[in-house]
C-alpha cells in the first residue's frame, strides 16, 4: 500500500474468497487502513479498510488498468522516488492521477498518463532541460515563454516608448521577430537530454526526434498549471514523440525495466 506518512506499507490480508474485507482491499482502492503491528515478527496485519474511493472504470477499461498499473509500479520500484520528502509528493501525484483517469475517457487517460510521468520524472530530478541544448547552450524554446503564454506581438521597447512620449506620435513599430525555435528538437537517451537539430545531426547518434508542439506540451506540464497543462494542444505525430521519451525516462527512473511496459505493449 501507499500511504501519505510512511510511503510504501507491506501488509498481510487473511479471508477467503468471499470476505468482505478482501474485497474491500482490492486494487486501486483508496481510503482509511487499520493495521494491527507485531514488531516481534516484523509482519503487519490489516485489520480494516473504509474505502473513500474505488475508481471503478479501471477495470472497465483496458488502457486506464494497464496505465494505472504502470504509475503504481513506478511508484513501488523507486520506492517513492528516493523517499524523504517526496512520498508526501508522490502520494499526492498519484492520487491526483487516480481520480483523473477516473473522470475522463481513454485519449484523454493517455495525455494524463504522460503528463503523471513527467512530473513524476521531476520530482525524481531527472528531468531534462527544455530551455537548452544540452550541447551547445542555445535556445531550444519553441515560440513560448517561460510562463507558457505567446509573446506580445506589438511589446515596444523602453526607448521607442519614451520617444512616442517626448513627440506625440506613434513611433514605428519594431520589426517583428521570429520565435527563438520552432524546428525539431531531439532527445537523447544516453544523457537523457534535449539537443538542437545542428548538435544531434552532429552527434552521429539515434535520436528521437521531438516536434515544438510537443515541446512546449512538455515544458507547460511542468510551467504551467494542471488546468493550463491539460488544455495545450497535442496531436497524434507529438503525443507519440513524447510517450517514446516519457517512457525512456520512467524507466531510468526506476534503474530498469518495468513490467508493465513489456506486458502492455500495443497498449500503452
Amino acid at each position: 500500500m501507499l500511504t501519505r506518512d510512511r510511503g510504501i506499507v507491506k501488509a498481510c490480508l487473511y479471508g477467503g474468497p468471499k470476505s468482505k474485507l478482501k474485497s474491500l482491499c482490492a486494487q486501486f482502492h483508496a481510503g482509511k487502513v487499520w493495521i494491527y503491528e507485531t514488531p516481534e515478527k516484523n509482519q503487519n496485519k490489516i485489520s480494516d479498510f473504509e474505502v473513500t474511493k474505488y475508481h471503478g472504470t479501471f477495470s472497465e477499461n483496458l488502457y486506464k488498468s494497464y496505465a494505472a498499473l504502470l504509475a503504481s509500479e513506478l511508484i513501488i520500484k523507486t520506492e517513492c522516488a528516493g523517499g524523504g520528502d517526496n512520498i508526501e509528493n508522490c502520494w499526492n501525484l498519484l492520487n491526483g492521477f487516480f481520480d483523473g483517469l477516473e473522470l475522463v475517457n481513454e485519449e484523454q487517460g493517455k495525455a494524463g498518463l504522460i503528463r503523471f510521468l513527467w512530473r513524476f520524472v521531476h520530482l525524481s530530478g531527472l528531468l531534462p532541460d527544455t530551455e537548452e541544448c544540452e550541447s551547445c547552450g542555445n535556445s531550444i524554446a519553441g515560440g513560448q515563454n517561460a510562463a507558457g503564454s505567446a509573446p506580445e506581438e506589438n511589446e515596444k521597447p523602453e526607448k521607442v516608448r519614451l520617444l512616442e512620449e517626448m513627440f506625440g506620435t506613434p513611433a514605428p513599430k519594431p520589426e517583428k521577430k521570429a520565435p527563438a525555435n520552432m524546428e525539431t528538437v531531439f532527445y537523447n537517451s544516453i544523457n537523457s537530454s534535449f539537443m538542437c537539430s545542428e548538435c544531434a545531426h552532429a552527434s552521429h547518434m539515434t535520436n528521437m526526434p521531438l516536434s515544438p508542439m510537443g515541446l512546449n506540451y512538455l515544458s507547460s506540464i511542468i510551467n504551467l498549471p494542471a488546468s493550463a497543462s491539460r488544455n495545450m494542444p497535442l496531436n497524434q505525430e507529438s503525443y507519440l514523440q513524447i510517450r517514446n521519451i516519457v517512457f525512456d525516462l520512467a524507466e531510468k527512473c526506476a534503474n530498469g525495466p518495468l513490467n508493465t511496459f513489456r506486458s502492455g505493449i500495443g497498449i500503452l
